[in-house]
């Protein structure tokens, strides 16, 4: 069997500053890989680039999938050899449209998929365009299904998924504290349904009034934690899945031990 390490950054966001976002996100990239080199993915939350409050200029800093700062992000993805998914907000090349959107680059810094998060806000209809398709993607150590914040709540989108047999469920979020019971809750029951691991990755903070929770986790097709970053910004945590094959994730096997509990690795969150 083969070990995959997957990492997942509890980020705060500069608000409305891309350009800081890409240099901070660079750094923090390098550092994960000076300490974790073997890391195989570096997962982001939502809107990571451009942090989730700021929606009056969001039409003036979004960014197209051409864009310079996806560029950058994706010289960082070859230069350290890792694969990354970033929360974007994204501007279509061809149509006057904003999409909040989230970017899967490979290891070698090519954009491999694109997702557009299907179940906005009502304050993010405001000003984004919602997406109308899944994403899977295919990667040596498995499928990867991609969803924004509130898709996790929905059942079409996890159906989805489970129908084609995803490996990995990536949940990449700006949830707020207030609704803090509804993330517990959603990530371990698309874990169960979908008989998969759940990665959900969330900012935390303030941004504008709102509060955000933190609690970026890693969740096994049991519906256990079994890693959990709580109250702490610009941290993150990781973990080493077991794969018998290109496509196969042994999460079930890998998890039989009660020794896998949050409080067991609470310890392990590293500061960057």
């Amino acid at each position: 069997m083969e070990d995959v390490k997957i990492v997942a950054v509890q980020y705060k966001s500069i608000l409305g500053n891309i350009k800081e976002n890409v240099l901070k996100i660079k750094n923090i990239i390098k550092n994960i890989m000076k300490e974790q080199p073997d890391s195989r993915l570096i997962i982001f939350p939502e809107l990571a680039l451009s942090g989730y409050d700021c929606f009056g200029d969001m039409k003036n800093i979004a960014e197209t999938i051409e864009g310079d700062a996806i560029n950058d992000i994706c010289a960082i993805a070859k230069e350290e050899k890792v694969s990354l998914i970033v929360g974007y907000p994204e501007r279509d090349v061809y149509e006057d449209k904003i999409y909040n959107s989230l970017i899967y680059i490979g290891k070698d810094g090519i954009v491999q998929g694109n997702y557009r998060k299907i179940n906005l806000l009502h304050n993010e209809k405001k000003i984004f365009y919602p997406g109308n398709s899944c994403k899977v993607i295919k990667t040596e150590f498995g499928k990867l299904g991609l969803l924004l914040g509130w898709d996790v709540i929905f059942s079409m989108p996890s159906k989805y998924y489970a129908e084609e047999s995803t490996d990995f469920l990536i949940v990449s979020a700006a949830w707020e504290k207030l609704y803090s019971n509804q993330w517990n809750f959603n990530m371990k029951n698309r874990a169960e349904e979908n008989s998969c691991a759940v990665i959900g990755v969330n900012t935390i903070g303030s941004c504008g009034d709102i509060s955000l929770l933190g609690r970026t986790l890693f969740v096994n097709s049991r519906g256990n934690s079994i890693k959990v970053c709580e109250d702490k910004e610009d941290v993150y945590i990781s973990y080493s899945f077991k794969i018998k094959s290109m496509s196969h994730i042994d999460i079930n096997n890998e998890f039989d031990s009660e020794e896998f509990s949050e409080e067991a690795y609470m310890d392990e969150i590293i500061e960057i």
